[in-house]
């Protein structure tokens, strides 16, 4: 019975033990086990289960008593790994790793133990054999195992691999270290061109440390244009209060707003594709508060010393906090009577607070109560020497000289075997050779105090100030900023050393740090007008509109007749499209200036925004008028000039700006664009002479200058240097701006999941007169071209590229909180008709007396099946070209809209694919006469046949201007603005074959098989065909005769008829008699020109004359 009643006490004790751990009571579970033991001392479970308790609970050492224990009774591997653990928390880290050695010696593919024998080794700086084995360990647990990923990151960022580790320090999210942020797991990492105008909530994570160290990215995305939600631990907040210009500070614990995208702080390193040689660490990026400084600077006094702020001891929960921390006697021992030293501890126990007093350091307990305090005591100092605590961080970030100790095996971010950190330029770290002796490092710190240089006579701020000027405007941005710096630093309430960084980094393009510092001045300096203008306007170059706007109303407020400042408020309201509020600010500050000839040009360019193109010529010829050396105004009115095709007038314009300004790189684009080059042009030779200097202007100038330069050279034939020209310009652009397919290529693959057959057909007929027209396709395909055909009939207007309903389809989905595709499979008939009206309602606008608008936005040719849910009366014109022809053209052309995907190869190829793929499914599920087909070299070859099926197709009768399209004078704003005010030309056809050789990516690309998509395979078919591979493009185009529609089986015996001129086969005409004879009423009208040609030509092949005069007339008619 007694054994009985032991048993089952046994038993309840263990399962109250286990009921306790469910319910994360440690300490409870932990009386439970142990009174099993005490009750069972060779209780397996139970001495492991205390022995796991007390890992948990940072009590290693009592631990290897239950797990040793616990080995002895059952040597196994689980019994070992305990044990081993509990060494690894003590610091032996070899015993450890014998340990782990000899599991893995009976269980070589444990990868569990692999993993911790990789962390001991880190622990033992040998991270070569430790990266190797986190390697072997992640490929047996198939890359699953959480914690095995998170340490191999750790590793990799330790050695350097800042790329690959940043990505693998994810997994910390899905690991037990952030439970009380569990709520957003997975980071929503977004591309940074994405974050114009966005809304971010970056979250704060780990400690104080952490967040003062990876704030530094935080005017980066202040750079990028978003709005930013900047949550942060309440202690950090007031260190940061003056960033509340730009962005919303958040304290930890308070409801967060709801965000277009979220990021922990400590991933923003991924974000910005941080190495080490990109590391952001310009500093000081953290500031004291000046009355809080002016506080501790009359409480210190003055000191004829070096005053050596110290730090021994970090925050006792970490539970590296042993090894990383020191006794404070220790580290007296590098102390000198001729430094003043300065406690930076915030808790001193008793027995320090005697050593303190020994050496007659005072405890500014009050100061070090708040982060703010401690940072104003670190400014009054000379040094700073501390342990890896936030203090370190805090320091470094202010600027201040530090010296920070390091253990052995220090964290991550101090990297290895280095005396200096890429994280902080003024930091030197000292280091232990040997785990848990300080001895070298002390002696190290001690020898180099006393090389230390007596404290410096008052500086001469005024003298320093100057020669930082005179450097600056000697060009010498980078001396001006280092002393500028310096002034600052030890200086912190000097408002002109902050601007004077500012103007420097704005001089150097670093957007970011002007915006910092300019920010700083205003705090310094609250009342000095001038400074809150160059912060609205820094701000306003950023996009942060809501801040510049701020600034700028307060300066009005504080000054409001200064015209200057309703012009910067004009100029901001323009940059964020409110066009109307620009024009009232700057006729306020025209009425306070009359001669104010910048507002005169920047009114125009609203009013030119506005479409009031006759007000806007006005504006400019006033600026003129006052100064007849206006470049700018000068470009502005020749660029009106040419959109009215006055082109002569506009070549007049561009060249008295260049005359006014010689490095006006805009106006030497524009004028690349309204004249034909031939020869030794002379701007050709000004052009190539500026290449010397070109590196030193802005990135955006620069693309333009080489975009200029191959436009001349590809003029005056000079192929392969035009090219070079062209790629120099695409290059800077993309890596300014680069395009992610991932997005379109996901949308392009849910289409058929949503835009089924059965959804389309729930289309109703509508009693709606205006009717829209959509021209669709590639850029650069002919769009401007067909419009221009269009426009010039009396009862249609041409709107141009219109950005409205992809407005009102994004409005929407932001509205509901969903993507596109589950947004519109969750729209009922109703709801496709409100958005339909709602896009004739914004778009008629334009041109309410006519019946036809079109509507010319090339992208829409992937909303064609939302067109017909939404607009079932509409018409869509797909206009096609050549792909080559079609992306080399954009290739060649800067866009003034974001058509990101231009601006590289390789990029251009994905996004013809996947348009060619989109346009091949809406060919496929919608009524054969919705979209209308329009071959470029066609409409070349057959104008005015294919202008009168045009305007058939449109419903309307035919009108004779439409074939003088070129006489037609409204604006073109497009890149064709030019080729459309000339009569139909061919010299862009196949135009891409001069640049054949440095084409061959693009080649390759679409001569690839990557889908079975009509439109792909007939590209890919008449590029092998270009190329001389004609077994090869054969096989393309008899893919499509035998699979797709009748409309691209006509286009498919059409290509073939062309590739097998040379040998005329009867198959090739069999086959398309057959399309005549049974099929003519399924082949649109925009196709039965190709059947009627290819018939004629092949009957002139095989000699049949009479029968080939018959189908070439038939086509003609047509």
């Amino acid at each position: 019975m007694l054994l009985e009643a032991h048993a089952g006490q046994v038993e309840r004790l263990m399962a109250q033990g286990y009921d306790c751990l469910k319910q994360k009571q440690q300490q409870q579970a932990l009386l439970y086990f142990n009174s099993v033991v005490l009750l069972e001392p060779k209780h397996v479970d139970a001495l492991k289960n205390c022995a796991d308790i007390l890992l948990g609970l940072n009590r290693p050492a009592e631990a290897t008593v239950y797990s040793h224990h616990a080995f002895q009774l059952n040597p196994n591997s689980y019994s070992l790994s305990l044990h081993a653990k509990a060494l690894y928390q003590m610091g032996k880290y070899h015993e450890a790793l014998e340990c782990f050695e000899r599991i893995l010696a009976e269980e070589p593919n444990n990868y569990t133990a692999m993993g911790q024998r990789a962390l001991c080794l880190t622990q033992v700086n040998r991270y070569d054999e430790a990266l190797q084995a986190y390697q072997n360990a992640l490929v047996c647990c198939n890359n699953q195992d959480v914690w095995i990923q998170y340490n191999y990151s750790l590793c990799l960022l330790a050695m350097g691999n800042l790329l690959q580790g940043f990505a693998s320090y994810e997994y910390r999210w899905l690991s037990s270290l952030s439970e009380e942020r569990q709520a957003w797991i997975v980071p929503d990492f977004v591309n940074r061109d994405r974050l114009q105008g966005k809304s971010i909530l970056i979250h704060s994570e780990q400690g104080l440390g952490d967040g003062i160290q990876f704030f530094r990215y935080i005017p980066l995305l202040v750079q990028l244009g978003a709005r930013i939600y900047l949550e942060m631990q309440p202690a950090l907040i007031p260190l940061f209060y003056e960033w509340r210009h730009t962005i919303r500070l958040i304290a930890r614990g308070s409801p967060l707003p709801s965000c277009d995208y979220h990021c922990p702080v400590m991933s923003l390193a991924r974000l910005f594709k941080t190495e080490i040689h990109t590391i952001p660490n310009s500093i000081p990026y953290v500031f004291p508060e000046l009355q809080t400084l002016e506080t501790c600077q009359a409480k210190l006094g003055h000191s004829s010393c070096r005053r050596i702020g110290i730090a021994w001891r970090g925050s006792a929960t970490n539970p590296m906090n042993q090894k990383r921390s020191l006794a404070l006697n220790a580290l007296l021992t590098v102390h000198q009577s001729n430094l003043d030293f300065i406690c930076l501890q915030k808790d001193v126990y008793l027995e320090e607070k005697k050593v303190l007093d020994q050496y007659q350091m005072t405890y500014h307990s009050l100061e070090l109560s708040t982060m703010m305090g401690t940072a104003a005591l670190i400014a009054c100092l000379d040094l700073v020497i501390t342990v890896d605590t936030s203090i370190a961080h805090l320091a470094a970030a202010m600027g201040k000289e530090v010296w920070i100790l390091l253990p052995v095996n220090a964290d991550w971010r101090w990297f290895l075997l280095r005396a200096d950190s890429p994280w902080y330029p003024n930091v030197k770290l000292f280091r232990q050779e040997t785990l848990g002796d300080w001895d070298i490092p002390l002696t190290r710190i001690k020898k180099a105090l006393a090389t230390l240089a007596p404290v410096e006579q008052q500086l001469n701020i005024d003298d320093l100030i100057q020669t930082a000027h005179q450097k600056l405007q000697q060009g010498l941005q980078t001396e001006a900023e280092q002393l500028y710096r310096y002034i600052l630093i030890n200086n912190p309430g000097c408002h002109t050393a902050a601007q004077g960084i500012a103007l420097a980094a704005l001089q150097k393009h670093n957007l970011a740090e002007a915006i910092l510092f300019m920010q700083r001045a205003v705090e310094i300096a609250p009342t000095q007008i001038v400074y809150r203008r160059n912060l609205g306007e820094l701000l306003c170059r950023a996009g942060q509109m809501e801040a510049a706007l701020a600034s700028h109303q307060l300066a009005i407020r504080m000054e409001p007749h200064h015209p200057e400042n309703h012009f910067l408020l004009a100029l901001t309201y323009n940059n964020n499209q409110q066009f109307e509020l620009a024009i009232r600010h700057y006729r306020i500050a025209l009425s306070y200036d009359q001669n104010y000839g910048l507002a005169w040009n920047n009114l125009g360019a609203s009013l030119e925004s506005m479409g009031d193109k006759h007000q806007a010529k006005i504006a400019y010829a006033t600026a003129i008028r006052l100064n007849p050396n206006h470049a700018e105004a000068l470009n502005n009115l020749g660029a009106i000039y040419s959109e009215e095709g006055r082109i002569n007038e506009a070549r007049l314009h561009f060249e008295a700006a260049i005359a006014a300004r010689a490095d006006f790189i805009e106006a030497h684009y524009n004028l690349s664009l309204v004249k034909t080059y031939a020869g030794h042009d002379p701007h050709l030779v000004f052009l190539e002479a500026m290449a010397q200097k070109i590196e030193h202007y802005s990135i955006p100038a620069r693309i333009q200058y080489y975009f200029a330069l191959g436009k001349a050279l590809d003029d005056t034939q000079q192929y392969k240097r035009a090219f070079q020209a062209y790629a120099a310009g695409n290059r800077l652009h993309a890596l300014l701006r680069p395009w992610n397919k991932t997005v379109l290529q996901d949308f392009v693959q849910q289409m058929p999941a949503v835009f089924t057959p059965s959804f389309l057909k729930q289309a109703k007929p509508t009693k709606e007169t205006r009717c829209p027209i959509f021209i669709v396709g590639m850029p650069r395909a002919g769009t401007t071209l067909i419009e221009q055909i269009l426009c010039s009939h009396e009862q249609i207007y041409g709107a141009g590229e219109l950005s409205i309903l992809d407005d009102l389809i994004q409005e929407a989905c932001h509205a509901a909180g969903l993507t596109f595709m589950r947004w519109v499979s969750q729209l009922t008939d109703n709801d496709f008709t409100i958005l339909g009206e709602q896009y004739l309602e914004r778009t008629w606008k334009l041109a309410p007396d006519k019946q036809f608008i079109i509507d010319k936005m090339p992208s829409n040719c992937f909303y064609v099946g939302m067109i017909y849910r939404m607009l079932p009366n509409a018409k869509i014109i797909h206009a096609m070209r050549d792909p080559l022809d079609s992306c080399f053209s954009c290739f060649t052309h800067l866009f003034k809209t974001s058509m990101l995907f231009t601006y590289d190869l390789t990029t251009l190829g994905d996004y013809y694919l996947l348009y060619a793929q989109a346009m091949e499914y809406w060919q496929k599920v919608l009524p054969a006469n919705f979209i209308f087909d329009l071959a470029y070299e066609q409409m070349v070859a057959h104008h005015e046949a294919l202008s009168r099926q045009l305007i058939a197709y449109i419903g309307l009768p035919w009108d004779p201007n439409c074939l003088n399209f070129y006489k037609n004078d409204r604006i073109v704003k497009t890149a064709s603005l030019t080729q459309v005010r000339k009569p139909i030309y061919k010299t862009s056809v196949k135009r891409w074959q001069h640049f054949a050789e440095e084409l061959q990516p693009l080649l390759k690309m679409l001569k690839m098989p990557h889908c079975n998509n009509a439109e792909a395979y007939l590209s890919k078919g008449s590029v092998l065909m270009e190329m001389g591979e004609l077994i090869k493009a054969e096989e393309h185009f008899l893919k499509i005769t035998a699979e797709h529609n009748i409309d691209t089986q006509v286009l498919a015996h059409y290509s073939l008829v062309q590739l097998r001129k040379v040998q005329p086969d009867n198959t090739s005409l069999q086959n398309l008699l057959a399309i005549v004879k049974d099929n003519i009423q399924a082949v649109s009208a925009s196709k039965l020109e190709y059947v009627y040609f290819a018939l004629g030509k092949c009957y002139e092949d095989l000699g049949e004359w009479a029968k080939s005069f018959e189908y070439f007339s038939l086509g003609c008619q047509l």
